[in-house]
C-alpha cells in the first residue's frame, strides 16, 4: 500500500493512463451478454478513510462481482449485483487504511474478462485534514467536453466529486414533438455513455450524486413510454450506491440514493431530493405530467431533522453543506411546477436555518448565481445561509440566461455566458469556494466561509 505523497501520485498517475477501458455496447447483440466491466466508479461508504464503494456494470454475464486489491497482501472482495437492462454491480470494502492509494480490478467471477487497473484513495482520519471537492450539477453527455476535461486534469487533487442532480440527460432521448433535443440514441445508451466517459474521474475521487427533474423517468416529460423500470429514479438508484443505508436514510433491505449524508474532513455534507418525498414536491405518486410519478421512498424531513442535529452535536464539524438539485432563489424565476421554488423553501429553509447549514448548492438554472446568506428572501448575514446555483457543466439544453439582478439585491455573482463548475478548498478554519470556468481553468468568483462554529466554540470557552 502506498501513503499519499509524490510516489502514491505518480503510481496513481500511471494507471490512470493505462485505465481506458473497453467500451461495448450493449446494445448491439454481439455483445449483449458481454462480462466486461464498464463505467467504473467509487463513492464513500459509512468512513471515508477506511471503506468506499466501487461500483460497475456489465452488459451481461454470470457471477459475482469481485474487486481485488493489487497492493501487497492481495485482498479480494465480493459484492452484489442487481439486473436493470444492464447488469449493475457493487461491492463495499471495508477496513481499509486512511490516506491510502490502492491499486485494483474488477470482474465477475466467472469471467476472465477484468478491468484495466486503476487506483482510488481513501481520505484522512484527522477530521482537521485539508481536501479540495469539486462541485457540479446538469452535466450530460452532450456540451460537457470543456468540463470533463478540467475535471480530468484536476484528478490527483480533488478528494471527491459531487453532482447535484440531473446526472447524464438520458431522459432527453427521444422526447416526442422534439421539445428538448435529444442526448442519444435511447436511455441506457446513453447512460452507460456518461458513466464510461467519466470513469477515470469517477475512479481516482469518490462520485457522489443527487437527484434532479432529469433522473425520474425515461423522459423528462413524463413516464409515457418509459417502461416500469425506468421510471421513479430507478435508473438512478440502480446505476450508483451512495451511502444512503450507512447515514441512516434507507434500510438495508430498500436502499436508494434520494438523500444521504457525510462527513469529510471537518465538513459535514448531505445531498437532499428537491424532487420527491416532502409537502407539495415537484414529483409525486400523483404527478402526470413534466416528470413522472415518483417518491415514497420515506420520511426526508424527519431524517434530515435528525442528521442535522447529529451533525451539530459533533465537535469535529466546523461546516454543515447542504446540497439539492432546485433553488429557490433565482433570477430566472420560471419553473415548472410553477410553484417548486416556493416549496422548496418552504420544506428545506427552516432547517436550514434552526440547525446553521452554512452553504446550499445547487443546480437546475443552467447557469452561475451566488447569493448572500438569507432567510425568507431578506438579508440575514449572521443566521442566514449562502445559496450557490451552480448548474453549468454542461448539456444538450445550452446555458440559461438570467436577469442579472433581484428586487432583494441578495444577488453577488452571476455568469451565464461560460461553462463552469465550483470547487471547495478546505483547510484549518477557513472554507474557500471558487466558481471556475471550464474553459481555461481560471477562477471567475470567489468566497471564504470562516468557521461559525469555531468561533461558538472558542466564545464558549472564553466564557468559562
Amino acid at each position: 500500500m502506498l501513503r499519499h505523497g509524490l510516489l502514491s501520485q505518480l503510481v496513481i498517475a500511471c494507471l490512470a493512463s493505462t485505465a481506458a477501458a473497453v467500451v461495448v455496447d450493449c446494445d448491439v447483440d454481439e455483445h449483449s451478454s458481454s462480462a466486461a466491466p464498464q463505467g467504473l466508479h467509487t463513492a464513500f461508504a459509512a468512513d471515508p478513510s477506511t471503506s468506499i464503494a466501487v461500483s460497475f456494470f456489465t452488459c451481461g454475464g454470470s457471477g459475482t462481482p469481485l474487486v481485488t486489491l493489487l497492493d501487497q497482501p492481495r485482498r479480494q472482495i465480493s459484492g452484489t449485483s442487481t439486473t436493470l437492462f444492464r447488469k449493475h454491480h457493487n461491492v463495499l470494502i471495508l477496513g481499509l487504511q486512511p490516506s491510502t492509494a490502492y491499486s485494483f480490478i474488477v470482474q465477475l467471477n466467472r469471467s476472465t474478462i477484468t478491468s484495466a487497473p486503476m487506483s482510488f484513495r481513501t481520505a484522512s482520519s484527522d477530521r482537521n485534514a485539508p481536501f479540495v471537492a469539486a462541485i457540479l450539477g446538469d452535466m450530460g453527455v452532450n456540451g460537457s467536453d470543456a468540463t470533463v476535461a478540467a475535471l480530468r486534469k484536476r484528478s490527483l487533487v480533488l478528494n471527491t466529486t459531487i453532482h447535484v442532480g440531473d446526472v447524464s440527460y438520458a431522459d432527453d432521448t427521444k422526447l416526442p414533438f422534439h421539445i428538448e433535443p435529444s442526448s442519444g440514441r435511447g436511455y441506457e445508451a446513453v447512460y452507460d455513455l456518461f458513466q464510461t466517459t467519466i470513469e477515470d474521474i469517477a475512479v481516482a475521487a469518490p462520485y457522489m450524486v443527487g437527484p434532479g427533474n432529469h433522473d425520474v423517468s425515461c423522459h423528462v416529460t413524463g413516464d409515457h413510454g418509459c417502461p416500469w423500470q425506468q421510471r421513479n429514479f430507478s435508473a438512478f438508484n440502480t446505476r450508483w450506491r451512495m451511502p444512503a443505508i450507512e447515514s441512516g436514510a434507507a434500510p438495508a433491505t430498500s436502499p436508494h440514493n434520494m438523500w444521504f449524508s457525510w462527513d469529510l474532513g471537518s465538513v459535514h455534507f448531505i445531498s437532499i431530493s428537491t424532487e420527491s418525498d416532502f409537502k407539495d414536491a415537484p414529483t409525486t405518486p400523483d404527478t402526470f405530467f413534466i416528470g413522472g410519478k415518483g417518491g415514497g421512498f420515506g420520511d426526508q424531513l424527519a431524517w434530515l431533522e435528525r442528521d442535522l442535529e447529529h451533525a451539530n452535536a459533533d465537535s469535529d464539524v466546523k461546516w454543515i453543506i447542504m446540497m439539492g438539485h432546485r433553488p429557490w432563489l433565482a433570477t430566472k424565476s420560471i419553473d415548472w411546477p410553477l410553484a417548486a421554488p416556493r416549496h422548496v423553501e418552504r420544506a428545506f429553509e427552516p432547517l436550514m436555518r434552526k440547525y446553521g447549514v452554512d452553504l446550499y448548492i445547487c443546480a437546475h438554472k443552467h447557469y452561475y448565481e451566488r447569493f448572500s446568506a438569507s432567510f425568507e428572501g431578506k438579508e440575514d448575514l449572521d443566521n442566514g445561509t449562502v445559496q450557490i446555483i451552480n448548474g453549468a457543466a454542461g448539456n444538450n439544453e445550452n446555458l440559461d440566461q438570467g436577469k442579472g439582478v433581484d428586487e432583494a439585491k441578495l444577488l453577488q455573482s452571476a455568469n451565464y455566458r461560460d461553462h463552469g463548475y465550483g470547487e471547495l478548498q478546505v483547510s484549518g478554519s477557513t472554507m474557500r469556494w471558487q466558481y471556475i470556468l471550464s474553459s481555461d481553468g481560471s477562477v471567475f468568483d470567489e468566497i471564504l466561509f470562516p468557521s461559525k462554529r469555531t468561533k461558538l466554540a472558542s466564545d464558549r470557552l472564553q466564557m468559562n
